[in-house]
């Protein structure tokens, strides 16, 4: 753990952006859970990177690691929350990456991954003093983790979010997503996931009339276009 911790910090946050710029589509990872992709934003196929000499350094150099298997998960988390002391864009979009290099070149599971991103989750409150935005960037890292890298589906954030759970980070991750992907496609995406959105706020919220005005304050009432009428 300590190794994984020192090499991140001294190779990670390395400031070019050209390992960033292109992206092949090749297939999904196959494994007994079957293709974890299915109700996300992304496509049927996972997004992987070509990167510079400096990200492949980078991934190349973490393998020589050679991590045990067992300790995989909560080096992911530390990698992750290394980031999120420095959430810039680049760097949430390189973790992002990051990962997608892991789960291929070490055939992460998929169970692995969700569980990273929940631990990732519970430890925003620890950070959250330091941090006050912490909650915005988390919700940055899960729309990418939702869009085109298909590490994760919205089904999965909202069970991370279930009976109010860390309120409002589910609307967080849908206001990026709305952003980042655009109305329609998050509108589509959201009907297919069949989310109840209600079981995201705290109890006191669930009613039609506070969901349409939380909605329609944070620009989402296009999720739910007759609620405020129903309200």
């Amino acid at each position: 753990m300590k190794k994984t911790t020192t090499y991140i910090k001294d190779i990670f946050f390395y400031d070019s952006d050209d390992d960033e710029d292109t992206t092949i589509t090749d297939s999904p990872v196959n494994d007994q859970e079957g293709d974890h992709n299915d109700s996300g934003v992304a496509s049927s196929n996972a997004s992987d990177s070509i990167h510079g000499k400096q990200f492949t350094n980078l991934v190349d150099g973490f393998l020589d690691l050679k991590v045990p298997e067992k300790c995989m998960k909560d080096v992911c988390i530390n990698i992750i929350m290394d980031v999120l002391e420095k959430p810039e864009d680049k760097y949430l979009n390189r973790v992002i990456i990051f990962l997608q290099a892991l789960r291929k070149q070490c055939n992460i599971k998929p169970n692995i991954i969700l569980e990273v991103f929940k631990q990732v989750i519970n430890k925003m409150n620890e950070r959250e003093a330091l941090n006050p935005r912490i909650a915005t960037h988390v919700a940055g890292l899960l729309s990418r983790a939702v869009g085109d890298a298909g590490l994760l589906k919205l089904t999965d954030i909202a069970n991370y979010t279930d009976n109010g759970q860390h309120y409002p980070l589910f609307l967080l991750v849908l206001q990026q997503l709305h952003k980042s992907i655009g109305k329609e496609p998050l509108a589509e995406t959201f009907r297919e996931s069949k989310i109840d959105l209600m079981n995201s706020l705290p109890e006191v919220d669930r009613n039609k009339t506070r969901l349409a005005e939380i909605l329609d304050d944070r620009n989402l009432a296009f999720l739910y276009p007759l609620l405020k009428v129903q309200a």
